[in-house]
């Protein structure tokens, strides 16, 4: 059945539970691509158009780029470094990975060179795949031995070309449920990026999951297949995840390797839904509206289909879903966390409560524990980070997460965030920042007293910083002369960390914190939410 075609194609594996029993998440896949055949997957840039390509060609290219992963000497559980925008290469150098039994490890491709390294010394990859010549160099500086940079292009040797397929290579280590499928790098408490252990229990149960709470979405009723951009980045368990429940539930994805494209690819292949962040709903939201004071046509093109977005990350704006309320698209908040693959709980097409994060997803239970902090328990959820958990010893699951999330559960299981435990930044693009390591390094400078890096459920990260009045006399430094230099101290701090957690603006604050105002404990610590409860006009002024 072509992808014009109407009828309908039962979807495989997006009923949660256990992928296939005991197998790997690919045992699934490759039945659900190899089922709907002819039908679209993915719609990708090639040049300037577009190429749709089909279930059963995405499963060739993966069984194709796995016996190729091979040849290079990787095996069952061997880490594979993956870098690089969302694209054609990125998925199918994933699932070849998955195919075979590696472990992929994908490093966002806007990180630091200290975190690239950090990744590559914690985990210590047998081989890479990048995109570009300039990730390339940063993943073999940091360590990878051998790098690939084509996944897709045809095989340099026949014997690439005409080997036996991947699943029949002799030796092959049966791929497990409980195989670790990826390593997915977030922020800890500290700062040091944590290596999160996701198996393919985890993963499929994650996407499947989603899918089954929301079978309006992923498999609607007259058969016909969903559709959706994926503009949030692969390297992030969101996007990654809504990209398997798609091609579980027969559906297709167009990618596209930049948030900005996303509105033109829209135009291209006029979604049924979306996965968004508040930082890119928005993003859609003034996008729309910048086109309709424009005329023409293309508000209408891109937004004609799209019925519903899914919205996880951070706290919804109101006027937002009113907006997208009265242009009849349904925006359904949603929560979750790389420990849990992504989205836990999420709002039913059905049962859309405003304010609330939705229900938990099938199979998976949130509970709030005596000091008021969310849990997650399930299959989907991780037995816990790279070098910390003996997954020989720690049993099948399901296990729970801490979250660091206070919230309540009222009698009808929706859930409602009021605040967070831990001091853990969530931009409103989703990204979590550790302010304590940015405020570490800016206070390296002596004429910084004391600084305050924010940016919770905001679309960058931005600093307050205070000076030392004393010093700044003594120096005799000028308005224009302390702010040159705190520029350059706020370059210095950037330098270490991605663009999304980089401080993009900063305000010098009027007064040095003391321990009067209660911005200070007696031990000098810093009392974070005082500070910003006090200083919440000058937070206020840095996003204007």
């Amino acid at each position: 059945m072509s992808s014009g075609e109407s009828g309908s194609v039962p979807a495989v594996g997006v009923d949660g539970g256990d992928p296939a029993g005991a197998d790997g998440i690919w045992s699934l896949l490759d039945q659900g691509l190899r089922h709907h055949g002819e039908r679209t997957a993915l719609r990708h840039r090639a040049g300037w158009g577009w190429e749709a390509m089909t279930h059963r060609r995405l499963a060739e290219l993966v069984e194709r780029f796995g016996a190729r992963l091979r040849e290079h000497g990787l095996g069952h559980g061997d880490r594979l470094a993956l870098m690089g925008d969302s694209s054609l290469d990125w998925i199918v150098a994933d699932l070849a990975a998955l195919r075979i039994g590696a472990v992929v490890v994908p490093i966002y491709p806007t990180s630091s060179v200290d975190q690239v390294v950090h990744i590559v010394r914690t985990t210590a990859p047998a081989l890479g795949v990048a995109d570009s010549p300039q990730r390339l160099a940063l993943l073999r500086d940091a360590g990878v031995g051998s790098v690939i940079v084509d996944p897709t292009s045809a095989p340099r040797s026949a014997s690439t070309a005409a080997g036996p397929p991947v699943a029949a290579a002799a030796g092959d280590r049966p791929v497990r449920a409980a195989d670790i499928a990826t390593i997915v790098f977030t922020s800890g408490t500290t700062g040091e990026p944590k290596g999160c252990v996701l198996t393919h229990r985890n993963v499929h149960s994650g996407a499947a999951n989603v899918a089954a709470a929301l079978p309006e979405i992923f498999t609607p009723a007259d058969g016909t297949p969903c559709r959706t951009v994926i503009a949030l980045p692969l390297a992030h368990m969101y996007g990654r995840s809504t990209l398997l429940a798609t091609l579980l539930a027969g559906g297709e994805a167009a990618v596209v390797r930049q948030p900005g494209e996303m509105f033109e690819a829209m135009c291209h292949q006029s979604p049924t839904f979306l996965a968004l962040t508040p930082y890119l709903l928005d993003k859609l939201h003034r996008t729309v509206q910048e086109y309709e004071r424009a005329g023409g046509d293309g508000a209408a093109r891109a937004m004609g289909a799209l019925a519903y977005v899914i919205c996880g990350g951070a706290s919804l704006a109101p006027e937002h879903q009113e907006s997208f309320r009265r242009r009849g698209i349904t925006v359904l908040g949603a929560y979750g966390m790389t420990e849990s693959a992504a989205a836990a709980a999420i709002n039913r097409a059905a049962d859309n409560r405003l304010g609330t994060v939705g229900r938990p997803n099938p199979g998976t239970s949130v509970v709030v524990d005596d000091a008021g902090e969310l849990i997650i328990t399930g299959d989907n959820v991780s037995p816990g980070y790279w070098g910390e958990v003996d997954l020989d010893s720690c049993g099948s699951g399901p296990f729970s997460v801490n979250t660091g999330d206070l919230g309540v559960v009222d009698d009808d299981g929706f859930i409602r965030i009021t605040g967070r435990r831990k001091d853990i930044l969530v931009t409103s693009a989703g990204k979590n920042v550790a302010p304590t390591p940015l405020e570490d390094r800016l206070r390296v400078d002596p004429l910084i007293t004391q600084c305050v890096v924010v940016g919770d459920q905001r679309p960058y990260v931005s600093a307050l910083i205070a000076v030392d009045a004393a010093e700044a006399a003594r120096l005799r430094l000028s308005r224009a002369d302390i702010e040159a230099r705190l520029q350059r101290a706020v370059d210095a701090a950037n330098a270490s960390v991605s663009r999304a957690e980089s401080i993009r603006r900063w305000r010098l604050v009027p007064d040095e914190f003391s321990v009067a105002a209660g911005h200070l404990t007696s031990s000098g610590k810093l009392v974070r939410a005082r500070v910003l409860l006090d200083l919440a006009d000058e937070v206020d002024a840095l996003y204007r």
